[in-house]
């Protein structure tokens, strides 16, 4: 599993932007490349909110994981000392089973008369 989140301070209408800009398209061969998924809500709030304005930069990518297992991400608009939101989500467990598989050996059809020339 492959969790990647950052301040890009790249423009995408993938993950909420107007428009794309030059590193968003770099973004975007980064994305191809690895075959990675987006997981912003392009309908979400602002990830930066700064004195020149407010813009959709900062970004959550995966890869081998399923996106079902990313649950509750959202911007959070609590206020921060930062000119950044919070970026929060949650990851599912995968349910593993616990139980062992015992070994089992048939020995109802055994030839013991071939088996004991090879032993």
């Amino acid at each position: 599993m492959i969790v990647i989140l950052g301040d890009f301070n790249a423009k995408s209408s993938i993950w909420g932007s107007r428009n794309t800009d030059k590193r968003g398209n770099i973004v975007h061969d980064l994305i191809n490349q690895f075959d990675l998924v987006v997981i912003n809500d392009r309908d979400s709030l602002p990830s930066f909110n700064g004195p020149c304005g407010i813009s959709w930069i900062d970004i959550m990518m995966v890869k081998n994981i399923g996106v079902d297992r990313i649950t509750e991400w959202k911007i959070s608009d609590r206020i921060t000392l930062s000119d950044h939101q919070i970026m929060e989500f949650k990851i599912k467990k995968e349910n593993f089973s616990n139980k062992r598989r015992a070994c089992k050996w048939s020995i109802e059809n055994i030839n013991l008369f071939d088996f004991k020339i090879k032993v």
